[in-house]
């Protein structure tokens, strides 16, 4: 079967992307029910913990493994889990511009994330090499592939386009939701697929957006509970679940993935806008210090700068 993980990491920041990522598994379990623990089953390459004294890749949630941004490498697990994760599917990205591409990221035309240069590991390769050669022989022996590693951006422009229509910014994440399933949906062939997300806002129900996403299929419920609520749309399991990234290594590493993306589109924002004023002090784009930056930045800004950049609560 198909065993998927979607996550998201921006939702609530006031500046920068909305990123979705997916991480897809083709497993030799067909057990939609009960889906394989993949941290088991990989052990001798990967572990839920930074720092393993084995030196094997940590996939975890994200925010576990982002570093303080006063260290010297905070992205330093996120990079090394999904650089490596993405050499099982070609050749090691050696750079931020062939991961983008690894992962279909596209960002908006803004200039600020246009003209940064893009950031080398050529230091790291060799050792991103290493890890994804200790990852196919894990995935090897436990007849388990990676068959995609995915990130959709939902950039500013299109997070305030789509709360507007809506009235609710919740929207933009069961939007970016929604492709990635209809894309998991195209991917299936004749095998079953069990696709895991975590809670939505909290919610418990999801019967109206599944039909609103497949709606020409049948959406059966299978669950719903405080804890999992669970679908089945033809041969495909929709599965969303609190805290979903500690029970399901698909969904930990699509939150790699998702944070990753944000952090290199925010790395650019800020490269771009200090080349403008170098007085500028970075912004992770969180509301309290985007708000700071936004007043910081007040000389550099066109009125429409501003309206592009600020997305809607």
């Amino acid at each position: 079967m198909l065993y998927v993980g979607v996550d998201e990491a921006g939702y609530g920041p006031l500046l920068g992307p909305l990123c979705v990522g997916l991480c897809a598994f083709r497993t030799a379990d067909a057990a939609t029910t009960k889906p394989p623990d993949l941290w088991r089953s990989l052990k001798s390459a990967v572990t839920p913990a930074p720092n393993d004294k084995r030196r094997r890749i940590a996939i975890a949630d994200s925010k576990r493994l982002k570093g303080a941004n006063a260290s010297r490498d905070p992205l330093r697990h996120l990079r090394r889990g999904v650089v490596g994760a993405c050499g099982l599917l070609g050749d090691v990205p050696a750079d931020e511009l062939a991961l983008l591409e690894r992962l279909g990221v596209e960002f908006e035309p803004h200039p600020w994330y246009q003209q940064a240069a893009p950031v080398s590991w050529h230091e790291h390769v060799a050792d991103y090499g290493f890890d994804s050669n200790a990852l196919a022989v894990a995935c090897e022996r436990a007849r388990i592939g990676l068959e995609a590693l995915r990130c959709v951006a939902v950039c500013e422009s299109r997070f305030n386009r789509v709360t507007s229509r809506t009235g609710t910014k919740a929207s933009t994440t069961a939007g970016a939701i929604a492709q990635l399933l209809r894309e998991t949906a195209s991917r299936m062939d004749q095998d079953d697929a069990l696709v895991v997300c975590d809670r939505l806002g909290g919610r418990s129900r999801y019967l109206g957006y599944l039909r609103r996403v497949f709606p020409a299929e049948q959406v059966d419920v299978l669950e719903e509970t405080p804890a999992v609520s669970q679908y089945r749309v033809g041969r495909l399991v929709v599965r969303f679940q609190a805290e979903a990234e500690a029970a399901h290594l698909p969904v930990a590493l699509a939150s790699m993935v998702a944070k990753l993306v944000r952090e290199l589109a925010m790395s650019r924002f800020n490269a771009y806008w200090s080349a403008r004023d170098p007085s500028l002090k970075p912004t992770a784009g969180y509301w309290k210090d985007a708000k700071r930056w936004l007043a910081d930045a007040a000389g550099a800004l066109s009125p429409e700068e501003r309206s592009t950049m600020v997305r809607l609560a």
